[in-house]
């Protein structure tokens, strides 16, 4: 067992979800400074709350951290009652058996709580309003962790994208030039890499498991600045120099001619200000972001 980099005691962490496109990332950058313990399929179901029990119970960690979500948001919407699943009674459980043993959680949302008409930065706490069923079931766990918890981190991030598994950056990445692409440039957020969230992360508990004080709370970890998913497309076209023909097009003129059913926020930009004060930790601009991970990738 390797020290941590800051010659702490490594530390039990508990990963449910350690396969998906956040939960490899921290798994690789946390495994060789901590204790980090990663349950599989076979090891659990999220419906089976025994086995989640004898699993918390078996490991003791010091922190649990939860990257199990249902994040396809179309699929959301004809699937709901797994992403109600998934999303809330799954944290229901969980919330349950952590708040017997008194072991904190660290989990996963989204800038989709949010929506607004007009050009706007979400802080933390400002009045959440999710206009499709995704964004209602991740802030229905959020609820639920606020409600049992009283030691507990919710890390709001947005745009993800990844070098791997399926996201909106490799779907660009290997689109076929022959094809016309349409994307909405009505649509304002935050493009933020993996990478970023997850050495936020690590910052953020190398400093609860050495600091007296209490930081628990909702943060965003996400880039500075706001983008459209035109603009970000045509920076991720112009950087891979990929040719693509990008026409842009309205969130309305992509839905008649998609035909897809869930609505999205005009503007769900997270005001990232409170970690960066809170951590200490730079968060970038969403450009130079994409720049660094294109580096390290």
């Amino acid at each position: 067992m390797v020290l941590s980099l800051y010659n702490a005691t490594p530390r039990r962490i508990l990963i449910f979800g350690s396969t998906g496109l956040l939960g490899s990332k921290l798994l690789q950058i946390l495994y060789d400074k901590h204790a980090v313990i990663c349950p599989t399929r076979s090891d659990f179901k999220i419906d089976d709350p025994q086995r989640l029990k004898f699993l918390v119970n078996l490991h003791s960690p010091d922190i649990v951290i939860n990257c199990i979500a249902f994040t396809n948001v179309e699929l959301a919407e004809t699937q709901k009652e797994i992403a109600e699943e998934v999303n809330v009674n799954f944290i229901d459980r969980l919330t349950t058996i952590l708040s017997e043993v008194q072991i904190p959680l660290l989990h996963f949302s989204t800038d989709y709580v949010f929506n607004s008409e007009f050009p706007h930065q979400f802080k933390e706490d400002d009045v959440t309003r999710p206009i499709n069923h995704y964004g209602k079931t991740k802030l229905a766990g959020e609820d639920l962790i606020r409600k049992r918890l009283e030691r507990f981190f919710i890390i709001r991030t947005a745009w993800l994208y990844g070098a791997k598994k399926k996201n909106f950056f490799c779907f660009i990445k290997n689109y076929n030039p022959e094809n016309p692409l349409y994307i909405v440039n009505d649509q304002f957020g935050n493009p933020t890499s993996v990478d970023l969230v997850a050495e936020a992360t690590l910052k953020l508990l190398q400093r609860y498991f050495t600091n007296t004080t209490n930081d628990a709370s909702t943060y965003h970890i996400t880039t500075d600045g706001t983008a459209s998913w035109y603009d970000f497309t045509s920076h991720i076209n112009k950087q891979l120099g990929l040719r693509l023909d990008i026409t842009p097009i309205s969130s309305k003129q992509f839905k008649e001619k998609m035909g897809t059913l869930a609505s999205r926020p005009n503007y769900s930009s997270l005001d990232n200000s409170k970690f960066i004060s809170v951590f200490k930790y730079d968060l970038p601009k969403w450009e130079l972001c994409f720049e660094e991970f294109l580096k390290g990738n």
